[in-house]
């Protein structure tokens, strides 16, 4: 019994610091965004109207107006998932089927998706260029330095081309030498 409440004593502990560093990163705005985004899984919220406001405010969906479409999809994949939990992806795989019938609800689940795509590849970039920049590399021209983050960032594509087919283009190209009379 003692063993029992000491691990629930340092459960809500965990919790509660868990809870307060949330509180503290996160602000009121980006909140109501994670349950917007909440709300298109499968739970308690599924596609409650109020909470997808602010996911609708972001993707230009008004949501109050669209009320009878939501509503109507919601209860669309309701049915066709019954009590099993489905991923937004899953979700957003059925309405894209359904684009026509359900314009905003698939705006809506479209933006959650792309949301964290986009902030994914900011954060990418933002470590691509901390990488290149280094006090040597401050004294290039800001368009070299911007061909060299491109490559760095595309690093995949430019493994993919073959370098001697990169060298014999490079040399069909003649001469590079500039005139400087």
């Amino acid at each position: 019994m003692e063993l029992e409440t000491s691990l629930k004593q340092l459960y809500y502990e965990v919790l509660d610091t868990v809870i307060s560093e949330i509180d503290r990163r996160f602000s009121e705005s980006n909140k109501d965004l994670i349950k917007s985004i909440s709300s298109l899984q499968n739970g308690p919220n599924f596609f409650d109207l109020e909470t997808l406001k602010y996911l609708g405010d972001l993707s230009d969906v008004n949501v109050s107006a669209a009320e009878a479409e939501i509503t109507t999809a919601k209860t669309f994949l309701q049915n066709k998932f019954g009590s099993e939990k489905a991923h937004l992806d899953e979700i957003i795989a059925i309405l894209y089927g359904y684009k026509d019938a359900f314009p905003n609800a698939y705006r809506l689940a479209a933006a959650a998706l792309t949301i964290g795509i986009s902030s994914a590849t900011c954060e990418a970039s933002f470590s691509t260029c901390s990488r290149l920049l280094s006090p040597f590399r401050r004294s290039m021209t800001h368009a070299r330095m911007n061909h060299l983050v491109l490559i760095s960032f595309e690093r995949q594509i430019l493994e993919s081309i073959s370098n001697e087919e990169l060298l014999r283009r490079f040399h069909k190209a003649g001469n590079r030498r500039l005139q400087l009379y």
